[in-house]
């Protein structure tokens, strides 16, 4: 059982190995999780505050994303993980146009 099951749902279905194909960008992924699931879009900005509040390095963070099913390999350039993760919530709590 996983400590972040909002975190563990999404990563394993809109960024498994076959993310890409399914939705194209990165963005297209986070929309398509906050349609689907809108009733679980707090807990896993919840989550993921937690996750950043609790790894403090790119590998841990890796470490923890490999383990919840994440196949997501963020870009150096937009820093990495933590990047990553902080875009999620900020796209997810965005108001909606």
């Amino acid at each position: 059982m996983t400590s972040t099951p909002a975190l563990w749902s999404f990563v394993g279905i809109y960024f498994n190995q076959d993310w890409p194909e399914d939705y194209g960008t990165e963005e297209a992924s986070i929309d398509s999780f906050a349609a689907d699931d809108p009733a679980s879009v707090a807990s896993l900005v919840t989550e993921i505050r937690w996750v950043l509040d609790q790894f403090h390095t790119e590998e841990q963070l890796a470490d923890y994303l490999d383990s919840q099913g994440s196949e997501y390999l963020p870009p150096t350039d937009q820093d990495g993980y933590r990047g990553w993760l902080e875009r999620i919530t900020g796209r997810l709590q965005a108001p909606s146009t």
